[in-house]
C-alpha cells in the first residue's frame, strides 16, 4: 500500500496530487528528491513513495533482482541526507535522538510512554523454550538484550512498537523524536530487575500472500552486533543477501510521511495569510469609494443590479 498522496507522484509533482499512470520508477522517484530545484514537499512525498514501492517490490517472489534495489536503497539514505535533512532545516523542522533532549522534555515523553505505549508493549524471550518471535510485515520491532540481575545471564528478546502512536513525536516547536528512541529509553519500565545491554530496530518485509509468509527481507541497523544480525537472521530464516544494513533507524520503513502534512499546513497557512490581506485591500477600496461618494449613489447602483440580475438570469432560462 503507499500513502495518500505519496502513491499518485508522477512529474511534474505539485502538492494537488493526480493519479496518472504509468506509476514513475524508483529511480525517478529518487530523482525527484535529488533535484536541486524540489521543494521540501516534493523531496519527502518522493522519498515516502520510494519507501512504499520498495516495500512492495521485495514483498514479491524472490525470483526479482534485488542487487539494484540495493543500490538504490542506498541512494535513499544519500539522498535523506545530502537534501532533504538540509531542506528541513531551511523550515526549522528536524528529527532529533534522546540525546538531543533536555531532562524537562524527557519527563514529559516520560508519561506519554506510561499512557500511550507501555500497555501496547508485549516483549517476547527468546530461548530453547519458545520459538522465535515472527513479527508481522512491516512492523518496527526491537531486538534486546538484557542481564538478568538476578541469574547473572543474558537474554534476547524481541517486542514490537506500537503502529497506534505516531513514528515521530513531536518534541518541541518543529523537533520531532523517532518513536523507537522513546520505547528504548524506557525499556527499564517495561524489564525490571535486568540491565540493557544492546537495543536496536529492524522490520521484517514478508512475502505477499495469505497468512504469516515467509521473509524476504530483513532491515536491521548498522550498529547492530554480529551476535544479534545472526540471532535474527537464524530466527527468521533470511541469509546475508537479503539483510539491509542502515545507518539509523530513522532509515527504516516510511518514517517521512509524518512529515508530509506539516508542509502543506504551511502553504495554507500562506494562503490565509494572502486571502486576508486581499480583503483588507477590497474594505480599504470601499473606504475611499464611500468617502468619494457621500451620498452612496455608487452602491444604491450595485443593490439595483444585484437584484435586477436573478430576474434577467430567469428570463433567459424561460
Amino acid at each position: 500500500m503507499y500513502v495518500e498522496g505519496a502513491q499518485r507522484l508522477a512529474p511534474p509533482l505539485t502538492a494537488d496530487f493526480v493519479s496518472s499512470p504509468p506509476r514513475p520508477t524508483l529511480a525517478a522517484m529518487l530523482d525527484q528528491a535529488d533535484a536541486d530545484d524540489a521543494s521540501l514537499l516534493t523531496r519527502l512525498c518522493a522519498l515516502t513513495a520510494f519507501t512504499r514501492a520498495t516495500d512492495e517490490a521485495f514483498a514479491e517472489p524472490p525470483s526479482a533482482d534485488v542487487e539494484p534495489l540495493r543500490e538504490l536503497v542506498a541512494r535513499h539514505a544519500a539522498v535523506v541526507r545530502a537534501e532533504l535533512y538540509p531542506a528541513l532545516a531551511e523550515r526549522r523542522l528536524s528529527i532529533v535522538r534522546w540525546d538531543d533532549l533536555r531532562s524537562r522534555t524527557r519527563g514529559g515523553l516520560a508519561e506519554v510512554f506510561r499512557r500511550r505505549i507501555y500497555p501496547a508493549l508485549t516483549p517476547l524471550a527468546v530461548d530453547s523454550t519458545h520459538p522465535f518471535p515472527q513479527p508481522a510485515s512491516y512492523s518496527l520491532n526491537l531486538a534486546v538484550t538484557v542481564l538478568d540481575q538476578r541469574r547473572g545471564t543474558e537474554r534476547f528478546l524481541t517486542l514490537t512498537v506500537p503502529m497506534s502512536v505516531p513514528r515521530l513525536l513531536a518534541v518541541g516547536a518543529g523537533r520531532f523524536l523517532p518513536v523507537e528512541d522513546l520505547v528504548a529509553a524506557r525499556l527499564g519500565e517495561v524489564l525490571p530487575g535486568t540491565d540493557l545491554m544492546s537495543v536496536r530496530c529492524f522490520r521484517v518485509t514478508r512475502a505477499r500472500g495469505r497468512g504469516r509468509t515467509c521473509a524476504q527481507r530483513l532491515e536491521i541497523e548498522s550498529s547492530m552486533d554480529q551476535a544479534t544480525t545472526s540471532a535474527l537472521q537464524r530466527g527468521l530464516a533470511v541469509d546475508e543477501s537479503a539483510t539491509y544494513r542502515l545507518h539509523s533507524s530513522v532509515l527504516i520503513g516510511p518514517t517521512f510521511a509524518s512529515l508530509i502534512p506539516l508542509v502543506p499546513e504551511q502553504v495554507r497557512r500562506a494562503r490565509s495569510v494572502a486571502a486576508a490581506v486581499s480583503s483588507e485591500r477590497r474594505t480599504s477600496a470601499a473606504r475611499v469609494a464611500t468617502a468619494s461618494d457621500p451620498g452612496g449613489s455608487a452602491q444604491r447602483r450595485r443593490q439595483r443590479e444585484s437584484l435586477r440580475a436573478p430576474a434577467a438570469i430567469a428570463a433567459k432560462a424561460g
